[in-house]
């Protein structure tokens, strides 16, 4: 009973629905200027008309059919279990002793290992000593005396042809050298104002951080958990009823018959260009009207999406009017200009 309300009520709305959609298509297609074809339309610049014939009307409503009635069949329920935890005791809880031992620990400490002392300032001079050095004997069996050495000056006055004529032997005799060497004198000896600062050096030592002890420590029992399965409920056989299915199905139904010839608004032929039948290709390829190409041409193909497309949206079928412009979603002003402009 309930799931009849609901598709009644379902239907209802449906039908509703139908209902405002075809007063929007009637009040959209009575503002498209018509007139009956046994009269001719006003006369209006600029706008062309074409017979057309009017679409049939129908009203599309839902209906609920029946697909598979309903049915009673046994089902088995199996049995439902539960899983429990549970602790068990593995050992009682207890006391004991616990020794610790002495804990140490090293740190570094600073020792010193010299005093601060004066300073004893020792003041010296330096002696500077020179002597002069030995000089070169000259060979036993040469005439020559002192120190010294023979030396080929060349005279710029000679003209000889050999360069060789004009050099002089002249004896030059070596200036003497001398060793100069420093001492150092001790003068006197003072105390300084200055005091030395001592020296202290860091050495490891170990102390003792805790002291030995004994410590009393109780032990908890130790349990462990188990699962455990139970039967919560038995196993059993129970009748079910299996609802019937249904399929909503659309349905239309004849309210007006289409047929008769009328004048209604098109796009003049030097507006009807490739451009226009190429937009119109398009938005009917996208309504899955129209499987061709997109050509430009207003060919058969392209004629019998349109009038599938009319017929679907009670529209005026057969010719490119205003009304089918605009349900394609196009502006009509627009597509009515000549190209030129």
């Amino acid at each position: 009973m309930k799931q009849n309300c609901t598709t009644l009520i379902t239907n209802v709305l449906y039908s509703f629905c139908v209902l405002m959609m075809c007063c929007v298509a009637s009040i959209a297609y009575a503002q498209t200027p018509v007139a009956p074809a046994d009269s001719m339309p006003a006369p209006m610049e600029g706008v062309c008309f074409a017979k057309s014939v009017t679409p049939n009307k129908y009203e599309i409503y839902e209906e609920q059919e029946l697909i598979a009635p309903s049915t009673v069949k046994e089902q088995f329920i199996p049995a439902e279990y539960d899983t429990i935890r549970q602790a068990i005791l593995i050992r009682q809880s207890y006391e004991k002793m616990v020794t610790h031992e002495a804990e140490f620990d090293t740190i570094m400490v600073e020792m010193r290992v010299k005093d601060n002392a004066k300073v004893i300032e020792e003041k010296y001079k330096t002696i500077f000593n020179v002597e002069k050095k030995p000089s070169t004997p000259p060979p036993a069996n040469s005439s020559e005396k002192g120190d010294g050495e023979w030396v080929m000056v060349r005279d710029p006055n000679c003209k000889a042809p050999d360069p060789k004529d004009c050099e002089t032997l002249q004896w030059i005799e070596k200036k003497p050298e001398f060793n100069i060497t420093t001492k150092e004198v001790f003068v006197q000896a003072d105390w300084a104002d200055t005091v030395q600062q001592g020296e202290t050096i860091r050495v490891p030592k170990v102390v003792q951080v805790k002291s030995a002890r004994v410590e009393r420590i109780f032990v908890p029992a130790e349990y462990k958990t188990v699962e455990k399965i139970v039967l919560r409920r038995h196993a059993r056989k129970i009748m079910v009823e299996i609802p019937a299915k249904y399929k909503t199905v659309k349905k239309k139904k004849l309210i007006e018959k289409g047929g008769k010839a009328i004048w209604v608004e098109v796009i003049c032929p030097a507006s009807l260009n490739e451009i226009v039948i190429s937009q119109v290709q398009l938005a009917l390829k996208g309504r899955k009207y129209y499987k061709g190409t997109i050509s430009g041409i207003f060919d058969d193909e392209t004629l019998r999406a349109l009038e599938n497309f009319q017929n679907e949206n009670a529209l005026p079928v057969g010719r490119l009017d205003k009304s089918t412009i605009e349900a394609l979603g196009f502006n009509y002003v627009i597509f009515k200009q000549p190209l030129e402009n």
